[in-house]
């Protein structure tokens, strides 16, 4: 079962990962502003979906199913902050006529 906190995490590690190994309790605590507790109760659950290797006291690395995961929540949430402008598929509106006329040069 994919939970949103289950993406947070998985996102969080992944960024976390990028100049380390495996990353601690207490960077991801302070990442997702939550309890170092509760980072050990999720570490715990996500080992166990198969998503990280969580080693007490080493942290967690993501597993390549964790980092899919991760990778597939980033392009979801670039995908949902392009507007119809910043793509390149025909869809924002159409253009008016005075779009396609050149402009009056200046007067000088």
């Amino acid at each position: 079962m994919q939970t949103q906190a289950i993406e947070d995490y998985a996102k969080a590690i992944y960024d976390l990962t990028r100049d380390a190994d495996a990353v601690g309790t207490s960077a991801l605590a302070e990442r997702l502003n939550v309890a170092p507790a509760s980072v050990t109760g999720m570490l715990k659950k996500l080992a166990a979906m198969n998503l990280i290797v969580y080693e007490r006291y080493h942290g967690a690395a993501l597993t390549e199913a964790g980092r899919k995961l991760a990778v597939e929540v980033i392009r979801t949430v670039r995908r949902s902050r392009r507007t119809p402008s910043d793509s390149r598929s025909p869809t924002g509106p159409p253009l008016s006529r005075s779009t396609l006329e050149p402009a009056a040069s200046s007067p000088r």
